[in-house]
């Protein structure tokens, strides 16, 4: 419930959340709105809902959702989103500085480009 997902999020302060918009004693955007207004939490939160009006995805985002998965949807509609989202708002520290790589590879772009993808396909993994 929106309840419990609010102190859980406050508890554990995750890197992203999954809410769903339809949930008992408080739904999901009421959640996200106390979490965003009240106690200024800075983590994307995605809506998950079987929604997809136009209205209703504009509604999300007055309430501070910061993305949204349709129902039913499949993993890679999911990691899309959360790679979009966790990229989004990376700190500075966390983000691949692309001269290491260059610095790595000697400049050359075959070797920059092979790191590159073997990168990638490693955070595609972990997702």
């Amino acid at each position: 419930d929106g309840k419990e997902a609010c102190r859980m999020a406050l508890l554990v302060d995750p890197d992203i959340i999954l809410m769903d918009v339809q949930m008992p004693r408080m739904n999901g955007l009421e959640a996200v709105h106390i979490l965003k207004k009240r106690y200024q939490f800075n983590k994307p939160v995605i809506a998950v809902s079987a929604n997809a009006y136009k209205q209703d995805l504009e509604e999300y985002v007055t309430h501070g959702i910061d993305d949204y998965l349709t129902k039913p949807y499949n993993e890679k509609q999911l990691k899309m989103i959360l790679c979009r989202q966790l990229l989004k708002h990376a700190n500075t520290r966390d983000q691949v500085d692309i001269s290491m790589l260059k610095q790595a590879g000697n400049n050359e772009e075959s070797i920059v480009r092979e790191l590159s993808k073997r990168f990638y396909k490693q955070v595609d993994e972990f997702i």
